[in-house]
């Protein structure tokens, strides 16, 4: 059975009210393939996405299809602040870039990272924006950013099943909060980590004459992508339509097959899925060599 069928057996499977509300605050399509992809092609989902860049939005805008929506607010505490417009867009943030990345990283990072404009910028807060009324699943990447979302969003989300966010393990910005920042806010909003998306390394500059071809792996270990799950430990505390949308994600987004099994059998203790119907979705994990027998 193919990826997207399988997505849609368990969306069916699980009955939720509303398609799940995926929102992407800093959705620049620059940077690859978003990681809900799966859930786009599958028709389970509205997104709404933020991108203040202009060339970013209009590429967002030219290829949206139903569903999607694209905003150009900049999320953050409310105030005005300054955006530094790097070289590469992909760093353009609110704070700006230390001025030893350059020299610590490999040479790629000096020209990057380099500033070529500074703009003032207003931003507005998570819990203030109306076209906003579900989270289900937070996906935010904005340098440096996310802390100022999240403790400017709470109200918004209260009932989110997801966040996934880039933590930084080496702060290349200037005041950037680190992963352990990030870590004690989440868990406050009553998130634990789950697993690891992805962790980026890089190289560390060094004399090149010096190493006579060698081809070196990265060492220098940057930022990583971070899953945090409204806490599944105690799964009776949590809300049906959260477990519904989380058990989605977890196929879909985090491909955590355990965590979807997790999600039905407390659906099906509350008698509001029925055990016989999990049967099909068991059967497309296995022949699709997810799911051991």
């Amino acid at each position: 059975m193919r990826p997207a069928n399988r997505v849609r057996l368990l969306r069916d499977l699980l009955g939720a009210s509303r398609p799940t509300t995926i929102v992407d605050i800093g959705a620049n399509p620059f940077n690859g393939k978003p990681p809900y992809a799966l859930m786009r092609r599958s028709g389970c989902c509205r997104i709404i996405g933020f991108e203040p860049q202009p060339e970013a939005l209009a590429a967002l805008n030219a290829v949206k299809t139903e569903g999607e929506t694209y905003l150009p607010y900049a999320v953050g505490t409310g105030a005005t602040e300054t955006l530094y417009l790097t070289r590469n867009s992909g760093l353009v943030s609110t704070l700006a870039p230390e001025p030893w990345v350059g020299d610590y990283l490999n040479p790629w990072w000096k020209r990057a990272a380099e500033v070529r404009e500074r703009v003032e910028m207003p931003t507005q807060r998570l819990d203030d924006i109306a076209e906003i009324t579900d989270i289900d699943y937070l996906k935010i990447d904005i340098q440096g950013g996310e802390l100022n979302v999240f403790t400017n969003g709470r109200a918004k989300l209260a009932h989110t099943a997801l966040v996934q966010t880039e933590v930084a393990i080496l702060p290349y910005y200037k005041g950037q909060p680190t992963f352990g920042d990030i870590q004690a806010e989440m868990a406050a909003q009553g998130f634990i980590a789950h697993k690891f998306a992805e962790v980026s390394a890089h190289h560390l500059g060094y004399p090149l004459r010096l190493a006579r071809g060698l081809a070196l792996p990265p060492s220098q270990a940057t930022v990583a992508d971070v899953f945090y799950l409204r806490n599944p430990i105690d799964m009776a505390a949590l809300e049906s339509e959260t477990i519904r949308h989380m058990a989605l994600l977890a196929d879909a987004v985090m491909r955590s097959y355990d965590l979807v099994l997790r999600c039905l059998g407390e659906l099906v203790k509350r008698g509001e899925v029925d055990a016989a119907a999990v049967a099909p979705y068991v059967t497309a994990l296995r022949g699709s060599g997810m799911a051991a027998g």
